[in-house]
């Protein structure tokens, strides 16, 4: 009876070892998508912003070339 403690003792430290281990690989799983969604949220930005930039620089050569052109 008593090494059927000690064994059920043995296994309530493992389990709660791997629930440990689980729950540290869930916070690390956690920042690694966190970090994914804040990389792809800053090239989401870049592209919007060099999208936005060669709209306005076609819109700025477009305008200097006929101001150029209607003298």
């Amino acid at each position: 009876m008593e090494n059927r403690i000690i064994r059920l003792e043995e296994t309530q430290k493992h389990h709660a070892r791997e629930i440990k281990e689980l729950k540290n690989s869930n916070k690390t799983m956690q920042v690694s998508f966190d970090k994914l969604v804040t990389n792809l949220s800053a090239i989401k930005n870049w592209v919007i912003g060099g999208v936005a930039f060669a709209i306005i620089d076609q819109i700025g050569l477009f305008s200097l070339v006929k101001s150029y052109f209607l003298k």
